[in-house]
């Protein structure tokens, strides 16, 4: 019985250090979804104003490119909504 409280004991001091030492990843600065825009999308080609296109136009596009962005759903709606609404459509 010893043994095991000892074990728990120990395996649980591990477990709270382990964890104080990793990343708290809600911390970091989240970016804009401008900054999310020009990270992702000028990887592969010149950044587009958003003027450049209307909202139909720029929602077409990002079907079109989200594969090749390596965008998620909640990327891909955030970018969209940057655009949409910076576009003077």
């Amino acid at each position: 019985m010893k043994f095991f409280l000892f074990f728990s004991i120990k395996i649980s001091l591990i477990l709270i250090f382990i964890l104080s030492c990793t990343e708290n990843y809600s911390t970091k600065p989240k970016l804009t979804d401008e900054e999310l825009y020009e990270s992702k999308c000028s990887r592969c080609h010149e950044l587009y104003p958003p003027s450049h296109f209307n909202d139909s136009d720029w929602e077409f596009q990002l079907d079109v490119e989200i594969e090749r962005a390596n965008l998620n759903s909640h990327e891909k709606n955030r970018i969209l909504r940057y655009l949409q609404s910076n576009n003077n459509d």
